[in-house]
């Protein structure tokens, strides 16, 4: 999550979409905005031992289909796309 946090620090004002595996994840508030534009489901993941943390996502292939639904709000919010260069703990 160190890498998530550290871009989403420089771009505060975007909804950052962050590749992981096969699917672009929003996280926290980003998550709540993505799945109201996007009509995703909003989950929630376990970030340590005792917090949650928002969660809505898109398989990768469907980039197509939901970039420029993000795109057309960026009158609203700005968008930018990450992709995860280092592996996560296993409990995170």
């Amino acid at each position: 999550m160190n890498q998530y946090t550290s871009i989403k620090a420089k771009h505060p004002d975007a909804i950052l979409l962050f590749r992981v595996g096969d699917f672009y994840e929003t996280f926290g508030e980003d998550a709540v905005k993505a799945s109201d534009i996007l009509g995703i489901t909003l989950t929630k993941r376990a970030n340590g031992a005792a917090s949650f943390v928002d969660l809505a996502g898109f398989p990768y292939h469907a980039i197509d289909t939901y970039l420029p639904r993000l795109v057309r709000a960026v009158s609203v919010w700005p968008s930018a796309i990450s992709w995860r260069t280092q592996s996560w703990p296993k409990n995170w």
